[in-house]
């Protein structure tokens, strides 16, 4: 199985991770741990999400 993620979604993460930091030290990257954690159970668990058809053009 292969899970693309878009780039605005990478950019997102990103500036979310530096907010949290400064909000709270580590913060972000207790943020990024939760979305590894989720990466691993789509792929441990493919059948439980629907795939994403890019059928519109873009998500982002």
């Amino acid at each position: 199985m292969k899970i693309n993620i878009l780039s605005c979604a990478e950019n997102e993460i990103a500036a979310a991770m530096d907010y949290y930091n400064e909000q709270y030290p580590g913060l972000g990257y207790e943020l990024a741990a939760e979305a590894k954690e989720c990466l691993r159970r789509i792929f441990a668990y493919p059948d439980a999400w629907h795939y994403f058809s890019d059928t519109t053009g873009g998500a982002c």
